[in-house]
């Protein structure tokens, strides 16, 4: 007897896979793109970026820097205050003197004068002048009052004589305005001969011209005040 063809009816896996597959819900691959995942400890949250905001930048602290040696550098000249001696020296107009040694008028020396008292008189003159300084007419003056003293002490004449004049620019605004310094030694004597009644070495005298006027004058004595011993 012929058999039947009975068809088996396909069991569930086999119809799993001929059924067609659902679409996947997974996009496809041209369309993904790269997804990057931080560590956790490189995370920021929107918290955390806006109280770094707020916060300042602190610079990263420098290197220690290293002692700077000092540069060696020609030390320039300090400026020496000025002395009372440095503004005479540039104030200084012109000096004179007799010389180093006292000298004595030849037409005394030649009369044996006699000098009992060795003690030297030293007369000191400061005068203030303008428009001109007359050396000799200022000694002549220092000199008579040399001998004034001398008289005093009774004697007629001045031996081993000595002078020295120093002019200076006098501090006021005047320009023709000086200040004359005299300083006039001698020892009192005796002598048979008048006086020569004028300074020595006058051919030392320097002196600025123009008509002199004296405007002020001061002067002091240092040396012996008793009498010569007769």
């Amino acid at each position: 007897m012929p058999k039947a063809n009975i068809s088996k009816e396909p069991t569930a896996s086999k119809a799993a896979s001929t059924l067609p597959s659902p679409p996947s819900p997974h996009i496809s691959l041209p369309t993904l793109t790269r997804l990057i995942v931080w560590p956790i400890h490189k995370r920021r949250t929107s918290a955390s970026s806006a109280d770094g905001a707020n916060k300042p930048i602190t610079p990263p602290p420098s290197p220690p820097s290293l002692p700077s040696t000092p540069s060696k550098t020609p030390s320039s000249p300090s400026k020496t205050p000025s002395t009372p001696r440095s503004r005479v020296a540039k104030e200084q107009l012109l000096t004179c003197s007799s010389g180093a040694e006292a000298k004595t008028h030849d037409l005394i020396v030649d009369s044996n004068p006699e000098c009992r008292n060795t003690a030297v008189i030293v007369y000191r003159d400061v005068s203030e002048c303008r428009d001109g300084v007359d050396v000799q007419r200022l000694l002549r003056l220092s000199r008579a009052k040399v001998m004034q003293r001398v008289e005093k002490l009774g004697g007629n004449t001045i031996v081993h004589e000595k002078w020295s004049c120093l002019i200076t620019k006098h501090p006021s605004k005047q320009t023709t305005a000086y200040r004359v310094s005299i300083t006039y030694e001698g020892t009192p004597a005796r002598s048979d001969l008048p006086d020569p009644g004028q300074p020595i070495a006058l051919d030392q005298v320097k002196g600025i011209p123009g008509l002199m006027t004296v405007v002020s004058h001061q002067y002091r004595y240092e040396g012996p005040c008793t009498k010569l011993v007769a």
